[in-house]
């Protein structure tokens, strides 16, 4: 699959460049791809952007909302390109087992950084601004990995 990310900070954009996508557009403004599936974890503020972004045909794979729960779906738009809105809760326990023995195989994660638990309000604030790529890993030991690519 050839994969296009978005993003509101530029940082982040540059890294996931870096980690193999194709292309990643500000999160923001107009995305100039066509896509067949797009994964939208965000909500109300790139569902436009998302719905836009596929495809006749295509597939809206939503498994989040960050910035809220409500949208609205424009009823003849979704008919008339046919298109699917798919609900995820990102698997079960057996697809959560399936992956950790993947990842014992070498499955590679992607970890932004790794703060000991005491830095939780800096995880908080590092997801809410978007500057992370990749998994922010808390850790109780209280032993800083620190911030990966950067």
């Amino acid at each position: 699959a050839t994969v296009y990310g978005t993003s509101r900070d530029p940082e982040t954009r540059a890294r996931a460049i870096e980690a193999g996508a194709a292309a990643v557009f500000d999160s923001e403004a107009d995305w100039p791809v066509r896509c067949e599936v797009v994964l939208e974890s965000v909500g109300p503020a790139t569902w436009d952007r998302s719905i836009g972004a596929l495809l006749p045909g295509g597939r809206l794979v939503v498994c989040g909302g960050t910035s809220g729960p409500v949208v609205e779906v424009n009823l003849p738009r979704l008919f008339f390109k046919q298109h699917e809105i798919i609900g995820s809760t990102m698997g079960g326990y057996g697809e959560f087992d399936a992956v950790v023995r993947l990842v014992e195989q070498g499955l590679p994660v992607a970890v932004d950084v790794e703060l000991p638990v005491s830095s939780y309000p800096e995880a908080l604030e590092r997801l809410a601004t978007g500057r992370h790529v990749g998994k922010v890993v808390l850790r109780h030991d209280g032993e800083s990995g620190g911030e990966r690519g950067a």
